[in-house]
């Protein structure tokens, strides 16, 4: 995507940009020194300034620090921000700071180069009692319909017309139920109850996450995947998620784990999810693996994952088809 679109439409999503600027406006004393980690935009470089803060660093490794500098001198902070455009992992400061604010979330909060950046700035830089916003995501998953599901449409028409008629898509149709993508799933495309299977803390050092789900059905539908987001705890009360039908303007979307076909659950029947994460490189390396359980007998079963996209180098650094 564009970058300054990107960076846009994560300005313009509401219910973020409340939760950080009642965060930074409870977390930042008057005259508090503050590095924006990942300051992309510069947005939350001017909200700490609004909120306060006597310096900022806004640290950002790619060319849209100029469009910060911009930014910050549009709202009359560029007295207060000094820009570094550096990896957060290796930069200089000139001592301890009292804040760090980053936003390095993709669809998911799993970038797993940027989480250790931040997880080694926070340990190098942050003043004994020093605050980090945000503080936490807790990460949630639910079966769900995909009305886009493209791998699905593939699978129901086996050509796309006349002009592949003689064309077996099979190979490219596998290679993407080996990957997740982003979607922007409605509240009614869920078939079960959210379940939470992780946590990130920002500031520490990313690890391995696994978690085994379970939905019983009361009434016949039919799933596709498994949907994925995360909600938010800025502390000091700010809080937003990302769940589907969480507003239009959100700029995450959810994460869609596809099957390799679209299931039909009878009522009675029982889900089991054993869904993972792994940090493998530069990336996390995910698998999902689904048994659909009738009478208690397996009607369906499925084992997938991002490695093997991976081994034909279909990936890229965020471990999905949508970035993570």
């Amino acid at each position: 995507m564009n970058e300054p679109v990107r960076h846009l439409g994560m300005v313009l999503d509401g219910a973020r940009v409340a939760a950080y600027r009642r965060a930074l406006d409870a977390a930042i004393d008057e005259g508090a020194t503050v590095a924006d980690v990942g300051a992309g935009s510069g947005l939350l470089s001017v909200l700490a300034c609004r909120a306060g803060a006597g310096r900022v660093f806004a640290i950002e490794p790619s060319p849209v620090i100029g469009l910060a500098r911009e930014l910050v001198a549009a709202n009359g902070c560029g007295d207060r921000v000094t820009f570094l455009r550096a990896d957060a992992a290796g930069v200089e400061l000139p001592g301890p700071i009292d804040l760090v604010v980053s936003d390095l979330r993709g669809t998911l909060p799993l970038r797993l180069p940027q989480l250790r950046a931040l997880a080694g700035f926070t340990r190098r830089w942050l003043a004994p009692g020093g605050t980090s916003v945000p503080g936490r995501d807790t990460l949630w998953a639910a079966p769900c319909r995909n009305r886009r599901a493209i791998h699905r449409r593939a699978i129901q028409h086996s050509s796309a017309g006349e002009a592949l008629a003689d064309v077996d898509l099979s190979p490219l149709v596998a290679s993407v139920t080996h990957t997740w993508w982003r979607q922007d799933l409605a509240a009614e495309d869920l078939a079960g109850e959210p379940r939470s299977w992780g946590e990130v803390v920002f500031g520490e050092e990313p690890g391995r996450l696994r978690a085994e789900l379970s939905w019983d059905f009361a009434e016949a539908t039919v799933i596709d995947g498994l949907a994925a987001w995360f909600s938010a705890d800025l502390g000091f009360g700010a809080a937003f998620d990302s769940a589907p039908g969480a507003g239009p303007e959100t700029c995450y979307g959810q994460a869609f784990f596809p099957w390799p076909r679209r299931l039909e659950v009878a009522a009675g029947d029982v889900l089991g999810v054993t869904l993972r994460a792994d940090p493998t490189g530069e990336h996390f390396t995910w698998s999902w693996r689904c048994d659909l359980r009738r009478a208690g007998a397996s009607v369906a079963s499925f084992d997938q994952s991002t490695f093997q996209a991976d081994a034909l180098g279909l990936l890229p650094a965020g471990g999905g088809a949508g970035g993570s």
